[in-house]
């Protein structure tokens, strides 16, 4: 595995009535800086079930990715990320 280092991301937790198809108790909902992803050269696209994410010294692997949510006036910010393990 790659070790691109921290990026800047806000980590959350899903509320119970959101955990449907795939979400499941202990995911995680990760919103990474797409200027932070760009600057640590992540390849991308991100990998759903391949890519991994380290948080608070647990891996976690990538279970979806999403590159539109979080764009304002067409422009990337951010990265909406769901992971667990």
């Amino acid at each position: 595995m790659v070790d691109y280092g921290p990026i800047q991301a806000r980590v959350v937790g899903f509320e119970p009535q959101e955990f449907i198809g795939a979400i499941v108790p202990g995911d995680r909902k990760i919103i990474a800086m797409a200027e932070d992803v760009d600057a640590k050269e992540v390849p991308l696209p991100l990998a759903p079930g391949a890519d991994k994410i380290v948080y608070r010294g647990r891996e976690l692997t990538l279970k979806a990715a999403d590159a539109s949510t979080r764009r304002i006036s067409g422009e990337l910010i951010a990265y909406e990320l769901t992971a667990g393990g």
